[in-house]
């Protein structure tokens, strides 16, 4: 998800918690912005963490999302307490780091028919160079079965379209 595109983050998230899936309005527990350093691993000692080089740092956002639920104790009766989201991104973006853990929620307690609850709906329609790719691929020339589907068409008519 940190590769999708923030508006499908953002809009499938608030689908989530609109009535299309089973979170309800989340409460944000921690939301924090910062540096986190970037090492590359000698790959002579990939294994020793101590010899890998430091080449910067990148901006992050993290948080983390409680989503109540309703749980049943050991008498039957149910109780309100808390789940946990978690969503973090490249860069200062919290409202898709949200978002994020609006629907990490979703994907870890899937609900059966709930389209946020499909890892593969999710993953694919966040991804823009996935989506994009497939919707331009309609730009290419189909005229060969298209003709079949008009030949056939005709056939059927008995006369031409």
């Amino acid at each position: 998800m940190t590769r999708g595109q923030t508006g499908a983050v953002t809009s499938l998230g608030y689908a989530e918690i609109r009535g299309y899936g089973v979170a309800n309005h989340p409460n944000i527990g921690e939301l924090r912005v910062g540096q986190l350093p970037l090492h590359v691993a000698d790959p002579r000692h990939p294994e020793d963490e101590e010899d890998a080089y430091y080449i910067g740092s990148i901006t992050v956002t993290e948080v983390e999302s409680f989503i109540p639920i309703d749980v049943a104790d050991e008498s039957g009766n149910t109780k309100m307490s808390f789940s946990i989201g978690y969503g973090l991104t490249f860069g200062q973006n919290e409202t898709k780091a949200i978002a994020m853990s609006i629907l990490d929620y979703s994907l870890e307690h899937p609900a059966e028919n709930h389209p946020t609850s499909d890892e593969e709906f999710v993953l694919l329609h966040v991804d823009s160079v996935e989506s994009t790719g497939f919707i331009s691929h309609l730009k290419l020339p189909h005229y060969v079965t298209f003709q079949s589907l008009l030949d056939g068409i005709r056939k059927i008519k008995g006369g031409t379209v």
